[in-house]
């Protein structure tokens, strides 16, 4: 376990088998599931994602129907992120309803922090944000009776993430401010170690979040590559894969759609579609619109079993536009500008209003249709009423 949070996967892996092998030998099989687990987390981790589904099937149908016992608490967890990771919402839900009140100090905290981390996220994509974030606010005290800096990083990445994804930007400074993320900015965090620390790429990719939400894409980008450059080195294959996707969205708010698209094209190239679970696309958020728009201009083509299992994100259709915040994308005097045209000002009216030239307003116009990816004033006025806050 400790070979597999430090990012030594293949030794964490070969150890963990040992291990199951002289536990099975001797029956004790409570003590087996934990080595089960954490074979299961390192195939997770290594992009092996069809090895652990098959392991954790393996495992857990045995014992599915079975007393709800410390063995059955152990796997259930383990099979309720499988459930999540396949998009199987509502059987993941049903079995984190049955492990909360299961889950208690007598458990290990591993099982503890992912029950919460994933019944929270789930609930979160249910549109239940209330109880999304009570359960974020009932681990997060659960932790501070101890020293849980890797699980405390990871509740902080769930909060920052799930503000970001619903559009709550103050949120997100609240949090960034609160839990002093920019440090993961200043301080070249990731050059103090060579090797993978969780909490440090947790901390990264929220402080990542709430660089976007600032409309601060180059920082961002930047932070991204050095996450994704170590976690290259380590192998961390799922977490890369997020690291880039990330990358590849930040493209994509910017209108730099061929850009994005070639880079998800290179990474399906690389990492393959097994390796595209529902985890990569919640946490990249607005993946799934890439997808869309890639699939649209059939510069990707994603067989029926991929469709099927996330029929609900990457479903035909073209909802770019949600992800485009103007005050994010758009200089102070664009901004100006583009707050006239949506009140229907003509381009004259707009001059006279903003005190600038007639060839200046139709300059700045250009530029804005640009940086917003539409063609014309007819889809910028149409943008801009769908941007206005209600």
């Amino acid at each position: 376990y400790a070979l597999m949070c430090s990012g030594n996967l293949s030794s964490a892996f070969r150890l963990a088998n040992e291990g199951k092998s002289i536990l099975n030998q001797n029956q004790h099989h409570f003590f087996e599931s934990f080595a089960s687990l954490v074979i299961i987390l390192c195939d997770r981790y290594l992009g092996r994602g069809v090895e652990a589904i098959q392991l954790m099937n393996e495992v857990f149908l045995p014992i599915k129907h079975g007393d709800r016992n410390p063995l059955w608490a152990n796997l259930a967890t383990g099979m309720m992120v499988v459930e999540y990771e396949q998009n199987q919402l509502d059987k993941s839900l049903e079995l984190s309803t049955q492990l909360i009140p299961l889950v208690n100090h007598s458990c290990a905290t591993e099982e503890v922090a992912t029950v919460y981390l994933y019944s929270s996220r789930v609930f979160h994509i249910k549109d239940q944000s209330s109880k999304a974030s009570r359960l974020l606010d009932q681990l997060e005290r659960i932790l501070s009776l101890g020293d849980y800096q890797r699980f405390n990083s990871q509740v902080v990445h769930e909060k920052m993430r799930q503000a970001f994804r619903s559009g709550s930007f103050s949120v997100c400074k609240h949090i960034f401010e609160k839990y002093h993320l920019d440090e993961f900015i200043n301080k070249g965090v990731w050059q103090k170690s060579g090797q993978y620390e969780e909490h440090r790429e947790r901390g990264a990719l929220a402080a990542v979040y709430f660089l976007i939400s600032k409309g601060r894409f180059k920082q961002a980008s930047d932070l991204l590559e050095d996450i994704a450059q170590l976690l290259d080195r380590n192998n961390i294959t799922s977490r890369v894969l997020i690291a880039r996707c990330n990358i590849a969205m930040i493209a994509f708010r910017q209108g730099n759609t061929d850009a994005a698209i070639s880079l998800v094209k290179r990474l399906i190239s690389r990492y393959g579609l097994v390796c595209f679970s529902r985890s990569v696309f919640d946490e990249a958020p607005g993946l799934e619109l890439l997808f869309q728009q890639a699939v649209n201009e059939s510069r990707v083509a994603l067989p029926t079993i991929f469709t099927d299992i996330f029929h609900t994100l990457v479903a035909a259709g073209d909802k770019f536009q949600d992800l485009i915040q103007p005050a994010h994308l758009l200089t102070d005097k664009e901004l100006e500008i583009f707050e006239l045209l949506s009140t229907g000002l003509s381009n004259a009216e707009i001059s006279k209003q903003s005190g600038i030239a007639l060839s200046t307003t139709k300059w700045h116009l250009k530029n804005i249709y640009s940086k917003l990816n539409v063609e014309n004033r007819s889809a910028a006025l149409a943008l801009a009423h769908k941007t206005q806050p209600a």
